[in-house]
């Protein structure tokens, strides 16, 4: 019976750290890791890799075979998929980082399989102790951006990086979220909902094997993955301590563009942000200026969108837009219309008095079919 290509490239991504470097020098030197895997087996290993002594060693080292092949199981068994960095389906714009994962494990489809031009993919990060003001700005931006056809990438964290993915899939919209630990564990806790309908529509990702726990020092690595997924970065909130300035690090690196949004100047939560506008970033203040310079054109006014139901000022279509989807108190309509309280609630007055929308004893408004 043929061995599973995959378990070569899970037990290359073992080998070693930095594992970019080590796998460079194993397929420079064997070809490929099946062949690497072989020559091990039969302890035919070439000068050059035995001056390399913690590299030998692990070469010949059985319990990363059995380690390798308990992954490959527990991979089979969760089902969590594979992509090495030399499979089609690895992410274009990753696989140009120098430090890319070996292998990335993943439940849902990564954006070729989805349909997803990589081009059109942006990163959204910033502080877990962010603002509302933060906060409503990731969850809109996001969620504007992917009905226009961006992908959202990010973390899965609290805060920002939990709204970004929110925005993205309130948007009907594509979202991966890389993670500090296996592709199987869930971490925050509270975020299962989150977890299981981003796997659903979109990606989650980890280059750790299924099972490993989130540990701190996993966070600063997995961000070069964030970054290196996409062409763009937008800082929606964040101090100047915040770990998401870390990813701003990897995108520079990566000569990646990085957007910020504008925060209030007495705001620490905002400091990371402002500093970035006096340096490189490139300051947006709304999300058409990131469609603008993706290229994209601007969308039509949302009263000639709701094409369904005519006559419609912007917010009263804002509004009935905002409910197409199911049945919503006024505050998520709010939220999800981007516009004052005061305009949303004429707006559905207005609707109501046309037959359009009725409100629930619960408070929640919907549209009359």
């Amino acid at each position: 019976m043929e061995t599973d290509k995959r378990l070569f490239w899970i037990w290359l991504s073992l080998l070693g750290r930095p594992n970019h470097f080590v796998t460079a020098l194993i397929l420079e030197t064997f070809g490929t890791p099946e062949e690497a895997w072989r020559a091990a087996d039969r302890k035919q290993i070439p000068e050059i890799l035995q001056k390399k002594e913690k590299l030998f060693c692990r070469l010949c080292d059985s319990s990363l075979r059995m380690k390798a092949c308990r992954i490959l199981n527990e991979c089979d068994k969760r089902e969590i998929r594979i992509a090495a960095v030399e499979d089609p389906e690895y992410p274009f714009y990753l696989r140009q980082v120098t430090n890319r994962p070996t292998v990335l494990y993943y439940k849902g489809r990564l954006p070729n399989a989805a349909g997803v031009a990589e081009r059109l993919l942006l990163s959204v990060v910033g502080s877990r102790k962010c603002t509302p003001y933060g906060r409503t700005n990731a969850f809109l931006f996001s969620k504007h951006l992917a009905e226009q056809g961006i992908g959202i990438v990010s973390g899965m964290a609290r805060g920002i990086d939990a709204e970004a993915h929110k925005g993205a899939l309130a948007g009907a919209g594509y979202t991966i979220a890389v993670l500090g630990g296996g592709a199987d564990v869930v971490y925050p806790g509270e975020h299962q909902k989150l977890y299981a309908e981003i796997c659903e529509k979109g990606c989650v990702l980890s280059e750790y094997p299924p099972g490993t726990p989130p540990l701190k020092a996993h966070f600063p690595a997995r961000n070069r993955i964030i970054s290196g997924l996409t062409l763009g970065t937008l800082v929606a909130e964040a101090s100047k301590r915040s770990g998401a300035m870390i990813t701003v690090d990897r995108a520079y690196e990566q000569n990646r563009t990085v957007y910020a949004i504008p925060g209030n100047i007495g705001s620490e939560q905002s400091e990371g942000c402002n500093e970035l506008l006096k340096n490189q970033g490139v300051c947006v203040t709304s999300y058409l200026d990131i469609l603008e310079d993706y290229g994209l054109k601007q969308p039509a006014p949302l009263s000639e969108k709701c094409g369904w139901i005519g006559g419609l000022t912007e917010a009263e279509a804002a509004a009935a837009a905002a409910l197409k989807r199911g049945s919503y108190h006024i505050d998520e309509i709010v939220r999800d219309a981007d516009r004052s309280t005061a305009s949303i609630l004429s707006a559905l007055t207005m609707l109501e008095i046309k037959g359009i929308v009725t409100k629930g004893r619960d408070g929640t408004y919907r549209l009359i079919k």
